[in-house]
């Protein structure tokens, strides 16, 4: 069986949620990787753009969901691994997310 890469697996998963039509869902895909001269990757860098960030951002229904994508047998780098661990709910998948509480039950 062929391994598909990352990119087309990105590809894949962003082409299933253009036909799948979810509403009230922003995603995108963050352009942190490949080659940079030093003064652009310096540039960038001051602007905010930092290491290890996933390859998927998800916001649906005020909830944000980073998924880092990885071929057959990939891994996630170091830079990877250590900026996962900025997140506050780091490892938890969806169905491990606390439910939003509804605006009747707060008042």
């Amino acid at each position: 069986m062929c391994s598909l890469s990352e990119d087309a697996i990105q590809r894949a998963v962003f082409e299933h949620l253009a036909v799948r039509g979810v509403p009230r869902l922003f995603a995108f895909h963050p352009a942190n990787g490949g080659y940079r001269l030093r003064v652009e990757a310096a540039r960038l860098k001051g602007l905010g753009v930092r290491p290890g960030v996933p390859d998927l951002i998800a916001i649906h229904r005020g909830q944000v969901y980073a998924v880092e994508l990885k071929s057959e047998g990939g891994r996630a780098t170091d830079t990877q691994l250590q900026g996962d661990r900025g997140h506050p709910r780091r490892g938890r998948s969806r169905s491990n997310l606390p439910r939003p509480r509804s605006r009747a039950r707060r008042a």
